[in-house]
């Protein structure tokens, strides 16, 4: 028959186990909700994504990759809010609005507003020519979605992450 030092030393390894798996779990869970990213609104048309904060990816940013930034929204509320966009065209390649619709180097991206959902007045950012280096023209999929066919380009040091879809 076990002691009773045996018993108590087979609980504290038990309990030494489970706060070892409890820990494990937690860094495991942490480090996952460092990377996934969902968004809530209908603006793309994928709502899961993995995103990285990598330098390395941020300089090979290409069109058509996802990417996260903040950008302030003034309705209804004022405030800063992080996006994931897709970047609709990059630096050096052209960028050209003709009544309301946007091109990248002659492909069809969308056509902007001039009210939104709410009925608030929408300002169409207008510009025609080589996108700057180090700028990028995001987008989402919805035609009302809230990105650069009313606030610009979004320069490469306001990225935060380069994101994959995941769902």
């Amino acid at each position: 028959m076990p002691s009773l030092e045996t018993h108590q030393k087979s609980k504290g390894s038990i309990f030494a186990k489970n706060i070892m798996i409890v820990a494990a779990c937690s860094m495991v869970t942490w480090f996952l909700c460092q990377h996934i990213k969902v968004t809530l609104t209908n603006s793309l048309s994928r709502r899961v994504f993995w995103a990285v904060n990598d330098d390395h990816q941020a300089r090979r940013i290409k069109t058509g990759m996802y990417i996260t930034f903040d950008q302030h929204v003034p309705r209804p509320v004022s405030r800063v809010v992080t996006f994931i966009k897709k970047a609709g065209c990059s630096s050096g390649e052209h960028l050209k609005v003709e009544a309301g619709s946007y091109y990248c180097n002659g492909k069809y991206l969308g056509h902007a507003k001039t009210k939104s959902l709410r009925g608030d007045p929408l300002t169409p950012f207008i510009y025609n020519g080589e996108i700057p280096a180090g700028m990028f023209f995001a987008l989402g999929d919805h035609p009302d979605s809230y990105d650069s066919r009313y606030v610009g380009f979004i320069s490469r040091d306001r990225i935060k992450e380069v994101a994959w879809a995941l769902f």
